[in-house]
C-alpha cells in the first residue's frame, strides 16, 4: 500500500490480505471491474474507489458461494429426511406385518384347540349314540341329576313335549320314542298306556340344552 499525493493507493497483494482471499481472485475481480488496468510486467495500483468496487465484487461472489452451500446443506438435509420418513414407513408396515402373522398365529392356535378340545365330547357322542338303547325319564332325570317332575316341565315349556308329555313330530325317533302298553283291569277292561321314552342321542341333545338353561339361569342369580 502506498500514498500519491492525497490519495492512498493498493495493490492487489494489499486487497488479498484484506478480505482474507487470494491474489488470483482479486486480479480476477479487476480483470472484470477494470478490464485493461493490468499491465505485464508492472504492479498494478488501485484507488479507494476501485477497492470499494473490488469488495462489493467479493461480497457478492462470497454471499453466492454462502447461499450455494446453504442451498446444498439444506438439499442434504431434505434427503436425509426423506430417507427418515421411508425408514419410518418401512419400520411400520413391517411392524403391521408382525402383527397381522402373530394374530393368523393365535387364530389358528385358537382353532386347533377347539377341535383338540372338541374331540372327546365328539368321541362321548358317539359313544352314547352307538348303545342304541332307550332311557327312561326317570333314568334319564338321575343321570342328569334334574328332578323327574322338573324334566317334564323343562322339556313341556321348551316346546320338545306336547302337554300330555307327548314328543312333537321333529323329534319323534330321533330324541323321543312312544312305547304303547296294555293292560285288563279286574273287570276285564282292556286301557291303552303311551310311555315317552328318551334315545341315546334324546339324552346327549338334552344334556346340552339343559345345561345351556341352567347357565343362563346362574348368570341372574
Amino acid at each position: 500500500m502506498i500514498s500519491l499525493a492525497s490519495e492512498t493507493m493498493y495493490t492487489v497483494k494489499d486487497i488479498s490480505e484484506i478480505y482474507k482471499c487470494t491474489g488470483q481472485t482479486v486480479r480476477n475481480c479487476v480483470d472484470r471491474l477494470f478490464p485493461g488496468l493490468k499491465e505485464n510486467g508492472k504492479t498494478t495500483y488501485l484507488n479507494e474507489f476501485q477497492v470499494s468496487e473490488i469488495s462489493k465484487e467479493l461480497k457478492i461472489a462470497h454471499n453466492s458461494n454462502l447461499k450455494s452451500t446453504l442451498e446444498v446443506i439444506s438439499t442434504k438435509q431434505e434427503e436425509d429426511q426423506q430417507i427418515l420418513a421411508s425408514m419410518k414407513i418401512l419400520f411400520f408396515r413391517q411392524k403391521e406385518q408382525q402383527l397381522i402373522i402373530e394374530s393368523q398365529k393365535k387364530e389358528i392356535e385358537s382353532k386347533d384347540k377347539y377341535i383338540e378340545d372338541a374331540k372327546p365330547a365328539v368321541t362321548f357322542r358317539d359313544a352314547l349314540i352307538a348303545q342304541q338303547r332307550v332311557y327312561s325319564m326317570e333314568e334319564v332325570a338321575k343321570l342328569l341329576k334334574y328332578g323327574r317332575n322338573n324334566l317334564y316341565s323343562f322339556l313341556r315349556t321348551n316346546k320338545y313335549l306336547t302337554r300330555k308329555n307327548l314328543p312333537f313330530s321333529q323329534y319323534m325317533n330321533t330324541w323321543f320314542v312312544v312305547e304303547h302298553t296294555s293292560f285288563v283291569d279286574t273287570k276285564s277292561r282292556t286301557h291303552e298306556n303311551t310311555i315317552t321314552k328318551v334315545t341315546a342321542k334324546g339324552l346327549y341333545e338334552i344334556s346340552l340344552v339343559l345345561d345351556k338353561h341352567l347357565n343362563k339361569q346362574l348368570k341372574f342369580i
